[in-house]
């Protein structure tokens, strides 16, 4: 298959985008694209070669034809000399270029493969999984697992910088808002559509490595106070000065005394000890940096470069531009600014470079000038590109499963319902999908069946796949309808020794979690899989009959995955609550489970078959 080139033309609503999704094969274009860059690396690499041997032409012919004048006519070998050093200078410029085309290139390959073996199934392990974002107290984060190695935000997640990340982690974290969503559902459709952009906006991040550390860093740049002198005088100063040193040095040879030019040194260096803590400020903060101001200034630059129809991502690309800046130009600037700065850490050059010409100094004024100037647009900049980068991850996980829906965002009521519902995370040859209907806000389905029959993987499908919902990417469904909720989970409790917690104390925790919720906000959907779990049979079942009977009170909308059937009597007296169950069968003396939510009460049950499986005596 031919590889799909993203439209130029304009599409608000991301409908040809969509289609285009829809109708090729991602595998036919990921090798299409690295057979692309194989046949560019091997053009490249003949440039290659040909620089390489330019070069040893040019070294090694210069030194013959030098040495052909040296030292009979100095002048003419001297102007030999700076004539081949100019061509070698060229030679190495374009070599150098070059180079970089070649590591771009092979960044690219490298891109188009992993996506390949995600296709497969396999996890990107060039990308951050996201455990800093884990969070046991999070209404539902750890409980669906989201963060970590092979979660949803490992599946997802193809941002390069910490600002992406976390804006990534937001949209799972915190849902947003009915325009919101559908905002950032136009937006995933459309970059769904860029491979080309979303390609090289990866590309061009995986040069670095970014983290919260070094932004926590660049941040407090762009917040201390300005402690070098702006006055006219100070000015002149750094100019003057370095102009007497120069000449000094150069009337030494003449007769001028070593002791004028050795004051001027001094001198300077004593001015430079004066500023020299407040450019250490500038300089630790900084150090190094500058390589990751140059990656993202080059992301964001595909961002202003490249047309967009949808209103969210126009209206983000209008954020990069600010009293006649464009924001990656700005960047660019601070990064050289930094990387000048910088030449501090080869102490030889620099302690010349800094008592004849005022490095340092030049370098923090400029710096500081252009902090006075621009550090207030910067952290909106960077928003920008984290929100991208986030909206990004969701618009690749759209190319890769073309047959995944986008949900309909609903307005009024409580709505979640939906065909073919499958878990993203389960390969797609193990997959079991359901249809799920949820359409009544106070309506709680009772979910019976067997242990491994798939009761709490079921729960966290319809998790799962809301919280893709709600941050405007697709879900693994043929189809989907729902309206925005807050959702609030309780499945995962675990005993805490550093906290000094019973399993039977967290789970208590977790309920009161969940009806603060619901008394918060009577719309949002709960999902509780086998409530407390950490006592005996009779206070469990007791306790589960009254909180259900409570949040059935409350006119609460959810689901209860239980073991306990006592629960299911609950439907006779009550016309909200329903029963489903998953089921299993024994088959030649195995368990047989077929994964399919059927609406009743399971009737069989396996914890005694299981035990006799593993070899435990019942």
């Amino acid at each position: 298959m031919t590889e799909v080139i993203p439209s130029k033309e304009k599409d608000p609503l991301g409908l040809i985008m969509e289609r285009i999704i829809e109708l090729r094969d991602p595998k036919s274009i990921y090798e299409t694209r690295i057979a692309a860059r194989d046949a560019a690396i091997a053009r490249l690499r003949k440039a290659d070669r040909f620089y390489i041997s330019l070069k040893l032409v040019l070294f090694f012919g210069g030194l013959w034809v030098v040495s052909q004048f040296f030292p009979a006519r100095i002048g003419l070998s001297l102007l030999f000399f700076a004539l081949f050093s100019a061509l070698f200078a060229g030679a190495a410029f374009r070599h150098e270029r070059v180079l970089r085309k070649i590591r771009f290139a092979r960044t690219l390959r490298r891109i188009n493969e992993d996506e390949i073996l995600a296709l497969a199934g396999e996890f990107v392990t060039n990308v951050k999984a996201g455990e800093e974002f884990i969070d046991p107290a999070h209404p539902y984060s750890s409980d669906l697992d989201l963060f970590g190695e092979r979660s949803l935000f490992h599946l997802l997640n193809r941002a390069t910088t910490d600002i992406g990340r976390r804006a990534l982690a937001g949209l799972l974290l915190s849902p947003q808002g009915l325009r919101r969503i559908r905002d950032n559902q136009a937006a995933v459709r459309e970059l769904a559509g860029k491979l080309d952009f979303r390609q090289m906006m990866r590309a061009h991040g995986l040069t670095m490595d970014d983290t919260a550390q070094k932004q926590a860093l660049l941040a407090g740049l762009l917040r201390v106070p300005a402690g070098i002198p702006g006055s006219k005088a100070f000015t002149a100063l750094l100019f003057a000065l370095p102009l007497l040193t120069i000449a000094s040095l150069v009337l030494t040879f003449f007769g001028v005394p070593w002791v004028v030019l050795a004051s001027l040194f001094l001198c300077q260096a004593a001015i430079n000890r004066v500023f020299g803590r407040r450019i250490g400020e500038i300089h630790s903060a900084t150090s190094r940096h500058f390589r990751v101001l140059r990656s993202y200034a080059d992301i964001i630059r595909d961002i202003e470069q490249e047309p967009f129809a949808s209103a969210r991502l126009r209206e983000m690309q209008s954020r990069l531009t600010a009293e006649g800046l464009t924001a990656s130009r700005a960047i660019k600037k601070l990064a050289s600014l930094l990387e000048w700065l910088d030449a501090r850490s080869n102490r030889t050059v620099h302690f010349f470079l800094n008592n004849i010409f005022f490095w340092d100094l030049h370098c923090a004024r400029r710096i500081e000038k252009w902090r006075d100037k621009t550090a207030v647009h910067v952290p909106g900049w960077f928003e920008t590109l984290g929100a991208v980068e986030a909206l990004a991850g969701p618009a690749n996980l759209a190319f890769n499963n073309p047959g995944w829906a986008f949900p309909r965002i609903e307005e009024a009521g409580f709505l979640y319902r939906a065909a073919s519902l499958g878990h993203p995370l389960i390969p797609r040859e193990e997959r079991v999908s359901n249809d799920f209907a949820l359409e009544k806000k106070g309506d709680i389905l009772i979910v019976t069946g067997p242990n491994m029959a798939g009761k709490s993987t079921f729960l966290r499908t319809l998790g799962v796949n809301a919280v893709l919902a709600f941050a405007g990417a697709p879900v693994c469904a043929a189809a989907m309808e729902v309206t925005p909720f807050r959702l609030v989970t309780g499945m995962k409790s675990s005993d805490s020794l550093d906290k000094h917690m019973s399993l039977f104390y967290a789970e208590l925790l977790r309920l009161k979690l969940i009806l603060d919720t619901l008394k918060d906000d009577p719309g949002a959907f709960f999902m509780i899989d086998e409530m407390l779990k950490g006592t005996n049979a009779l206070d469990r079942h007791k306790g589960s009959v009254a909180l259900t009977e409570q949040l059935i009170r409350r006119g609460a909308t959810g689901i209860v995955a239980t073991h306990d059937i006592e629960l299911t009597h609950l439907e006779q007296g009550h016309p909200n609550v329903r029963n489903f169950h998953f089921e299993g069968t024994v088959r030649d003396d195995r368990l047989v489970f077929d994964f399919k939510l059927k609406p009743g009460i399971c009737e069989s049950f396996n914890a005694l078959l299981l035990m006799k499986k593993i070899g435990i005596e019942v």
